[in-house]
């Protein structure tokens, strides 16, 4: 080897022999550079150049170097095999290592030896000798093979690599020893010597005896291809050749291993003795015998000589007919005759020419033709050579052209040489002869067109058989059959055939006669046509064939008389003629009348069929045209026959179909060329093929609607079984060819297909039943416009009835077919007998491809509705639905057999073939398995998309086992799937393996309990599952790495593997624990599968991950490469950290790769270009736009970073934040801070708006209405299983609608039936359709990567602490800041505002958009509370509040429909984020808020929609309704309480106006009555929320009144709690201890009750409707204020004091107020009601002002949810009740308690008793306040008259704080002044009195101080003072009524000291941080004027 070439070896992996073959043999399908190709070709140059040589003999020199250099258990193996071989001992060591790292790769069932078991290599196993030996065996044939297939490749332009092999082969043979060489290896081969230890095994001497079989013919084949296009050797060398195959050899009959050969080699012998007989041949043609002057050199003679007399020598011998010496005698004398002038003529002695040579070899020598005459006639030449070229010499068709061209030129040789050659005897066989050379030759057949025929020696074969034609009609019609082989040869043969000027017929006395004075050669006697003949043809009865009357004729034979006539006419028409007579008499003629009459008999008729048919296949569509006009001009009795000569053709053959079939005996041949013909029409003339099928009873019949029972058809009970006892079924291939038509056909699109237009569909009825109706024709005419537009419609439905009649024909024609094919011949088929194995795969191939035609359609798969205006179309959904039922749903065993078996064929059936040069069986096979997989993936696709349950077919291949290729063993179907993934020979075979994986593993997963283990199905063979794939990944030179689409599906595959199977995916993610244990001895050799990591903890080179992480380093230039495969690795990354707790090591080890987060950072830098928006796209199939990749490139560079995102996301999620992770969390902070010129945010990680295009829709209406074909665009989408991991689901040309599936029903249309014009507008409308596929990829593209940005921003806002948390985002180093936030709202509300388009596409695009604005909103919400300044924040939430209000957009996106919020999810959204935006609104609103126009505004222009809104939501709505939509009702509800809340700024006026438009409060108070009458089990939807809406609209007095009108009061007063209410049992707590919702609905009744008091208590008619509230629901009030008997209290009890005290207070302000105005106003309301509870006041006022100054009493008191009430045993007025409710079970509803007595009250959170201590606060200060209107206080302090103090004291005259069952007393008011004053002191320093921290006492001390510091100090001044009003009057009473005793002293005498203390208190409160305001000053101002007139009153009263 060359030091160039070693240097380039170094750089590659050096291939096998066997890999280098399979490279060069299949060429396309296998990836590798030139470099890497030529570097392998030049290690193998010696191995390659020497063949079978190269394999030395065993010799002492190699001997030694393996003794001295392996271990001594492997020399001494080594040392064995070599000399059980005869092989040397270093070639030998090589071939053991190789079969060890062979068997060690191989999957674990095909292993020789098991390895996991072993420590050390055994070498004394028998196991490894037999492998040894195979290998060798292999290696040897691999070498041939490899040097056969590099010189075909060389003359083959079309090789990928051509020239490089080409100028191999040139300096590989093209030398002087070239010749020798191969001549030695012949000879090698011939010998077969078997190495005496082998031979001593009979089956392995006879596996070396079949082993020089195949050495022979490749040796032989090479040689062969050498002569033909290489070079010519010397002389000497080719005699050496020649003489070895006559001689030594015997055209290989003769073996020197005959004895051990069985009879399955007599083929390969038979192909050995052709392909010598071609070498032979091929050497006695060469003119290197010559000189330059073409001079016999001396060296030419001498080899001509030798070969001369071997020749003659063995044609001596020879028996005879059918020699293989014939071809080579007859090839011998054409050389000799070429040559011999150039021997000298002086010399005549032919001893000195041939010493000792018998006489007739120097005849022969000085005759040449002597031999051509002997090899011609006596042996038979062309004979033998016609059934050469019907065996398996032309199989392999790379070197079929090589053998016909030779046979060729020998026949063309012979023509020039012999005088009159085509008059020879055995014309018929020339002609047969030269009909196989020419037949499927494009090459030959246009050769001898263009050049051959201008010659009249070559031409006269033609002219011969045409002076015959046609009584010897076969010749003729054969020969124009095999000429016929491309378009332009097929011209030629149509205008040849047409314009024939002979023919040939009997002599009959009917039909000719003697014309003794005809003109005619002198000597002969002329004849003419009578007159009164019948035609030519006998029994032609249609179509006939006349010549002219008295046509001068001659006769041409006698035996019998044969006469030649002379005139013009049409082969064709002669042919149509021929088979009128078979349908006729003609074809019923029996043998003995037969003779001497032209008439159509089978056998003829099947010539002109095959000739028609072999016309057809190349004819182009002008051609055909042209065909079908000349045979409209033949002479029929049809009048029809010249207007459509198509359907009378079609007619024609479908009739000679039929008569067929109704003969005895069935015509195989002639019925496979009526379907092959009907199959070749079908794309021309559908119509007339479809219509006359109808009639055949050639196919079963069977209905898909009606269901009826299969008839038995002729096909099934007469031809099929007649085939299957022949062996050969090219009659059932025929019909499986048609039925494929027939599919393909169906689904073609065609004018006849559209429906009517909507209009005439309404007149179609009627038209028909005038039709019946004569009387009806006239009103149709009238109402149509006339009797002429009626004539026009009657022709349009005539042809719309047409078209229903044809669409149900081709439905059921086509489903009875599909039927048989599927229930009889495919389950079938394997069980019958074949003579050609081939025909086995070939039938399986074709019933696979029709099943993959119907399924691979999708329009078949829409279900048609019934009563659609499509409903006449035809049903071909049955079809499809059929076969997915059979094999998914309701098929068996018996039906999934043949596909289960074709699936499991496996990989080393294709091998085998082409390893025994059977190319065709090779490719059938390796079809099958395509067809195979393909018809897996359609079904498991559809068992996906439909959601069907459990399959058959899923069952059958996970649980299926087959056998192996060697029968031994069985093995997994699951396994031989897998192992198609590393077949390298057939390029969709792995890619649809790892698609059918894919699915399965999907499917799988949904199985319960859990889906099955793929790694158990794998087995052993996991190891060379994971190592295949990983290998197919391997990108480190991207020009030799698998093909795009491989990889993607690889990808795919793992990614579900790691999805749903953890052990695989495990095994797949790791590398290493599939790696099978391999002796530490021979580890080396399997370096490639058992590569170790680098360094400890990283990743091993065969992880699926080491090729996706290397892909994502090198993302750019892959990108643009390939740009499928980034986006797929990137997936597999994904589903890796989505399951990542499986993972945990795996990913470990991924996140500490160097440099791995910043490849993530830089795919988000990648900026692709826009592609043009204006594709263009042709009708031809599978051709793609210009602007397809440039889509590809932009889409994909979206969806990296669709995935860099998600793996962020997952990253961030997991890492706490990024915390524990820097490296992602310095990435996501560069994503999200980054800023655009404008320095907003930028959106989507690249600042793009969504790209969808609205117009694009009309324009594919617009371009379809100019469309002459109906297409339902639905039909067409792409149908995928998953978004991500389906292949068919890519961006580009058929995203989203398949644009190959729509043309290639377009296809035939355009091709045969369109014309320019249409082909034109199909184009535009395609086109069209592209742009939109192109449009949606890149808006699904956009898509993709918005959501997972969207979950970047969403887990971003989640995870990394929001800035209110300073340290932990400080240690964080990075957090979401509330300017961040606001920076994304504005920048998100911006596309949205600008975005109001109605496509569904926008309104989801919006709808993600406005879930993460809720989002950023709500954490804008909370992260702006530290931020800014009060009238900022207030800013940007009004600004994010009129945003949101914005991009709802009502006026394009209408609220509604009833019964719903919005039909667009993203409303409700908005409404959300807008509520959040207004409560930080109000938290913040200020006076300059409030001030604010344009604030104002916004929230106005809030109320509309939200008032239509809740008004369309919540009309007509039920019970049900009201719990599923609860959440979004309430958020509706709170949007529109936070907006009234605002009083300040809207009219509310204006909101009552528009909630009347809208009817809101009719509505709430419906809705109320349905949430209360729920049952009291469940939770109450929506009450509580009604009831805050009312309480919001109550806060105003319209609002009230509005309330009032619409009988609210009423509707609380009788409702479905109004019972339980009665009895007092609603309790605040339920006995789960949770709040009772009912409860706070009370309270909240109470409090919307209080509200309308207070605004509309001066009406009499609500005062009476209170009083009743009152009376009604007095046990539940009596039971909430009742603290005598109730003493505990809970913070819901007391929130229902609350309410309670403050209804008195406000119905107590309003009976005050009417008290005073009594005399004025004689109709004042009665507010008696409340007199009876001023008791229960005063009991509480003094309970509460003594659990204040006792506070840890207070504490006791207070019950927590844990604790509840306690109650007395001793209350008779509750027991009935109460055990009523326990009764009727109630008291766990309403809140029955089961705590005990004696319960020790639990701990309780400060927070809840300080809630509990603000409402005892609220409630004194309602009770207070209450008695002070009740007592009439204030105006007893002005009053003078003596009338007004006639009123009883109710507060006992004692300084004690409770006066017991009597309640409070003044002491009660003095300590209650006292503790407010000094609460209200301190609240205005938001602080109590300082004390020690740690003192449990002052923590108690401090639960009052918060509660009071919560309190308005307005409160506190109205307590302080109502108590001071209360205490100095009833002491002005006492003073009045009763005699001063000490008591009264005392209390008289705390007055002064409380004044001061109260005055003290405003002054110090005056100075504290929350009274600075003039507000606070007024209050104050106000207090001590009031505090100064009581003191004022008290000095005058004192005085008194």
């Amino acid at each position: 080897m060359a030091p160039a070439a070693l240097n380039s070896a170094a750089k590659f992996r050096i291939w096998t022999r066997k890999a280098l073959w399979q490279v060069v043999e299949n060429d396309r399908e296998r990836t590798c550079t030139t470099e890497e190709f030529s570097a392998n070709l030049s290690a193998h140059r010696k191995a390659l150049r020497e063949g079978i040589k190269w394999y030395k003999p065993s010799n002492s020199e190699s001997r030694k170097k393996v003794t001295d250099l392996a271990v001594k258990p492997k020399a001494a193996f080594v040392l064995r095999m070599s000399k059980m071989m005869d092989l040397d001992e270093v070639q030998c060591e090589a071939i053991l290592e190789a079969c060890i790292k062979d068997d060690i790769e191989a999957p674990a069932s095909r292993r020789h030896i098991d390895w996991s078991q072993l420590k050390e290599v055994d070498y004394t196993d028998e196991k490894l000798v037999i492998a040894v030996q195979q290998q060798y065996l292999n290696e040897r044939e691999e070498t041939l093979l490899t040097l056969a297939a590099i010189v075909r490749a060389a003359d083959d332009e079309d090789h990928k690599f051509h020239k490089i092999l080409r100028e191999y082969v040139r300096t590989l043979f093209a030398t002087p020893d070239g010749g020798a060489r191969l001549h030695a290896q012949l000879q090698i081969a011939i010998a077969g010597k078997i190495p005496p230890e082998v031979a001593e095994d009979d089956v392995w001497a006879q596996t070396w005896a079949i082993q020089y079989l195949k050495e022979q013919r490749l040796i032989l084949q090479i040689i062969f291809l050498v002569y033909y296009s290489v070079t010519a050797y010397e002389p000497a060398v080719t005699s050496l050749i020649t003489r070895e195959i006559l001689e030594g050899f015997d055209f290989g009959r003769y073996q020197a291993n005959q004895a051990l050969l069985e009879d399955e080699a007599t083929t390969m012998r038979q192909h050995i003795a052709d392909i010598s007989v071609m070498v032979a041949v091929q050497i006695s043609r060469v003119t290197n015998y010559q000189d330059e002057a073409e001079e016999l050199t001396a060296e030419g003679e001498k080899a001509l000589k030798e070969m001369h007399l071997s020749i003659l020598k063995k044609a001596a011998v020879a028996s005879g007919h059918g020699e293989p010496i014939g071809p080579v005698l007859l090839s011998w004398g054409l050389l000799l005759a070429q040559v011999i002038p150039a021997i000298d003529s002086d010399d005549e002695d032919a001893e000195i020419v041939f010493p000792g040579a018998s006489r007739a070899a120097k005849a022969a020598w000085r005759n040449p033709h002597i031999m051509i005459q002997q090899g011609y006639l006596d042996h038979a030449a062309l004979l033998y050579l016609v059934d050469a070229l019907q065996g398996p010499m032309v199989v392999d068709e790379h070197v079929a052209l090589g053998y016909k061209s030779l046979i060729k030129d020998l026949i063309s040789r012979l023509q020039s040489t012999v005088v009159d050659a085509s008059n020879l005897p055995g014309r018929d066989i020339m002609i047969e002869c030269m009909s196989l050379v020419f037949a499927d030759e494009e090459q030959l057949a246009l050769e001898w067109w263009e050049h051959d025929y201008s010659s009249r020696e070559h031409r006269s074969l033609l002219e011969a058989a045409r002076t015959r034609f046609p009584i010897d009609f076969a010749p003729l019609v054969r020969f124009l059959t095999s000429l016929t082989s491309s378009v332009q040869a097929a011209k030629y043969v149509f205008r040849y055939f047409k314009s024939l000027t002979t023919l040939a017929d009997y002599y009959r006395d009917q039909d000719y006669e003697e014309d003794p004075f005809a003109d005619g050669e002198p000597g002969t006697t002329g004849f003419r046509r009578k007159a009164n003949s019948s035609g030519v043809v006998f029994g032609a009865r249609d179509i006939y064939l006349e010549p002219p009357e008295r046509t001068l004729c001659k006769l041409a034979g006698h035996e019998p008389p044969v006469l030649l006539l002379g005139f013009h006419y049409s082969g064709w028409h002669l042919l149509l003629s021929v088979l009128d007579s078979f349908l006729h008499e003609g074809g019923d003629l029996a043998s003995e009348d037969s003779y001497q009459v032209i008439h159509g008999n089978p056998e003829a008729v099947t010539e002109i069929l095959d000739l028609m048919n072999t016309f057809m296949q190349y004819a182009g569509e002008d051609l055909l045209q042209e065909f079908m006009g000349h045979l409209s001009e033949a002479t029929t009795r049809s009048s029809s026959w010249t207007e459509k000569p198509s359907d009378h053709f079609v007619a024609l053959i479908c009739h000679v179909l039929n008569r067929a079939c109704g003969l005895s005996v069935p015509p195989i041949k002639l019925l496979t060329s009526c379907m092959t013909c009907l199959s070749r029409l079908l794309p021309h003339y559908p119509d007339a093929v479809w219509k006359n099928l109808r009639v055949d009873s050639l196919f079963p019949r069977q209905s898909s609607t009606l269901g009826t029972t299969p008839s038995r058809s002729y096909m099934e009970e007469v031809l099929l079984p007649a085939e299957i006892a022949a062996g050969r079924y090219s009659t059932t291939m025929a019909f499986l060819d048609l039925v494929a038509a027939l599919v393909k056909d169906a689904q073609t699109l065609r004018p006849q297909d559209s429906p009517l237009p909507p209009e005439e569909q309404a007149l179609e009825t009627d038209f028909w039943e005038a039709k019946r109706n004569a009387r009806l024709m006239d009103i149709f005419d009238r109402r149509v416009g006339g009797t002429e537009n009626r004539l026009l419609l009657e022709q349009k439905f005539t042809t719309h009835a047409g078209s229903k009649e044809t669409a149900v024909l081709r439905a059921e024609v086509l489903y009875s077919a599909v039927v048989y094919i599927h229930g009889q011949v495919f389950p079938k088929h394997r069980t019958w007998r074949y003579a050609r194995i081939e025909d086995k795969f070939q039938l399986g191939l074709r019933v696979l491809q029709i099943l993959n035609l119907i399924m691979s359609d999708s329009t078949w798969s829409i279900k048609p509705e019934s009563g659609t205006k499509r409903s006449y179309l035809a049903d071909f959904f049955a079809v499809q639905e059929y076969l997915a039922r059979s094999y998914l749903v309701d098929g068996s065993i018996y039906q999934l057999a043949p596909l289960i078996d074709i699936v499991g064929i496996g990989s080393d059936c294709p091998l085998a073939f082409y390893r025994n040069l059977q190319m065709q069986s090779a490719r059938a096979t390796e079809e099958c398995i395509e067809h195979s997989l393909q018809f897996i993936k359609h079904l498991l696709k559809r068992r996906k998309i439909t959601g069907m349950k459990m399959s058959l077919l899923e069952h059958a291949l996970l649980d299926k086992t087959v056998h192996d290729a060697t029968r031994a063993n069985k093995v997994e179907l699951v396994q031989i799937i897998g192992r198609y993934i590393a077949y390298e020979n057939h390029r969709p075979i792995p890619i649809l393996a790892a698609e059918v994986i894919t699915l399965l593993c999907a499917v799988a997963a949904d199985w319960e309990p859990r889906p099955p283990s793929f790694a158990g199905y794998l087995g052993l063979d996991v190891f060379q599952f994971v190592a295949s794939i990983v290998k197919l990944l391997r990108n480190e030179r991207p020009a030799t790495s698998a093909p795009e689409e491989l990889q993607v599906a690889l990808y795919n595959l793992v990614t579900i593997i790691i999805a749903t199977q953890p052990g695989l995916g495990g095994m797949l993610l790791t590398g290493e624990s599939a790696r099978p244990t391999i002796p530490s001895s021979i580890a080396i050799l399997a370096a490639s599968t058992m590569q170790k990591p680098e360094k400890e903890g990283d990743l091993s080179p065969l992880s699926v991950l080491t090729p996706a992480l290397a892909l994502l380093s090198n993302w750019k230039e892959t990108l643009d490469t390939k740009p499928t495969t980034v986006p797929a690795a990137m997936r597999v990354l994904d589903a890796l950290w989505q399951n990542a707790p499986q993972y945990m090591v795996i990913l470990d080890k991924v996140r500490a790769r160097a440099g791995f987060w910043t490849s993530l950072d830089e795919a988000f830098t990648d900026v692709p270009l826009d592609p043009s928006e204006e594709p263009y796209l042709g009708c031809e199939e599978f051709t793609l736009s210009q602007e397809h990749e440039d889509v590809r490139r932009y889409c994909y560079s979206k969806l990296v970073r669709t995935y860099a995102l998600r793996i962020l996301v997952f990253e961030i999620y997991y890492t706490n934040g990024g915390q524990d992770n820097p490296a992602v969390l310095s990435v996501a902070k560069r994503i999200f801070e980054a800023r655009n010129e404008e320095n907003g945010a930028i959106l989507f990680t690249d600042g793009s708006s969504l790209p969808y295009r609205s117009d694009l829709a009309n324009d594919v209406i617009e371009y379809g209405l100019r469309l002459n074909v109906s297409i339902s665009l639905p039909a067409y989408k792409t149908l995928s299983w998953s978004d991500d991991l389906d292949l068919a689901a890519q961006f580009g040309d058929n995203f989203m609608y398949d644009l190959n599936l729509l043309r290639s029903k377009l296809r035939a249309h355009i091709q045969y039936h369109a014309t320019g014009n249409d082909a034109e507008t199909y184009a535009d409308f395609l086109s069209c359709l592209c742009a939109i596929n192109h449009n949606r990829s890149m808006t699904d593209a956009h898509f993709s990567m918005m959501r997972a940005w969207k979950k970047f921003i969403q887990v971003l806002v989640s995870t990394t602490q929001l800035a209110n948390e300073p340290s932990r985002a400080v240690s964080a180093g990075f957090a979401v800041q509330a300017k961040d936030s606001y920076a994304l709202i504005v920048g998100l509300s911006g596309l949205l505002m600008a975005e109001h388009r109605p496509d569904a596409m926008v309104i989801s695009y919006r709808s993600e958009i406005s879930s993460l604005l809720l989002l950023l909103v709500a954490s804008w919400g909370e992260a702006v509370t530290n931020t800014g300044t009060p009238e900022e924040r207030a800013t940007c939430a009004a600004d994010i509040a009129k945003r949101m209000h914005q991009c709802m957009a009502t006026e394009h996106y209408e609220l509604g429909p009833a019964g719903i919020f919005s039909e667009y999810p993203f409303h409700l959204e908005f409404v959300s984020a807008i509520l959040v935006a207004l409560r930080v609104l109000r938290a913040n609103a200020t006076e300059k808020t409030f001030r604010d126009s344009a604030m104002r505004q916004t929230l106005h222009s809030l109320l509309l929609p939200l008032c239509k809104g809740l008004s369309l939501m919540l009309i007509g709505v039920g019970n049900e309704r009201l719990k599923a939509e609860e959440a979004q009702i309430n958020t509706v509800l709170s949007c529109l309480v936070e907006l009234i809340g605002f009083s300040e700024m809207i009219e509310m006026s204006t909101a009552i106006a528009i909630m009347d438009r809208h009817g809101v409060v009719p509505i709430l108070n419906v809705v109320l009555q349905k949430a209360v009458s729920a049952p009291f089990a469940e939770y109450p939807s929506l009450a509580e929320d009604v009831i805050s809406a009312m309480l919001t609209i109550a806060g105003s007095s319209l609002g009230a009144e509005r309330l009032a009108v619409e009988n609210v009061l009423v509707c609380f007063s009788n409702n479905s709690l109004t019972p339980a209410l009665t009895d007092g049992v609603v309790l605040p707590y339920a006995a789960d201890q949770r709040r009772n919702p009912w409860h706070q609905i009370w309270t909240q009744i109470l409090a919307v009750t209080t509200r309308i008091v207070y605004f509309l208590g001066s009406s009499s008619i609500l005062v009476n409707e209170i009083t009743g509230f009152i009376r009604v629901y007095q046990n539940q009030i009596v039971r909430a204020i009742d603290v005598a008997n109730f003493p505990d209290i809970t913070v819901g009890r007391l929130e229902e004091m609350t309410r309670v005290t403050e209804l008195f207070f406000a119905l107590g302000s309003w009976a005050d107020r009417a008290r005073l105005s009594s005399s004025s106003n004689s109709e004042a309301p009665d507010y008696s009601v409340l007199e009876p509870y001023s008791d229960y006041a005063l009991q509480v006022l003094g309970y509460f002002a003594y659990l204040f100054e006792n506070p840890h009493e207070m504490h006791n008191r207070i019950a927590t949810p844990a604790r509840p009430e306690r109650e007395r045993a001793e209350d008779e007025s509750f027991a009935g009740t109460a055990s009523t409710a326990v009764k009727t079970g109630t008291d766990s509803v309403y809140g029955g308690d089961d705590w005990s007595e004696s319960a020790t009250p639990p701990s309780a959170p400060m927070a809840t008793y300080s809630d509990a201590v603000h409402e005892m606060l609220l409630v004194v200060r309602n009770v207070v306040a209450y008695l002070r209107i009740a007592t009439n206080a204030d105006h007893l302090t002005v009053s003078h008259d003596d009338a007004d103090w006639d009123a009883p004291n109710i507060f006992q005259a004692t300084m004690s704080v409770h006066g017991g069952q009597s309640g409070a007393t003044m002491g009660t008011l003095f300590g209650l002044l006292r503790k407010a004053s000094h609460l209200f002191a301190y609240a205005a320093f938001d602080h109590p009195p300082d004390s020690p921290p740690a003192s449990s006492g002052f923590q108690v001390e401090m639960t009052l101080f918060d509660a009071a510091c919560r309190l308005p100090q307005d409160d506190l001044v109205v307590m302080a003072e109502s108590a001071l009003v209360l205490a100095l009057t009833q002491l002005a009473l006492y003073r009045r009524t009763a005699e001063m005793d000490d008591m009264l002293k005392e209390l008289v005498g705390e007055v002064e000291p409380a004044i001061k203390s109260m005055n003290a208190a405003i002054n110090h409160a005056q100075t504290g941080p929350r009274n600075k305001s003039a507000e606070a000053a007024k209050k104050f101002a106000r207090a001590s004027a009031t505090l100064k007139a009581l003191d004022m009153f008290w000095r005058a009263d004192s005085a008194r």
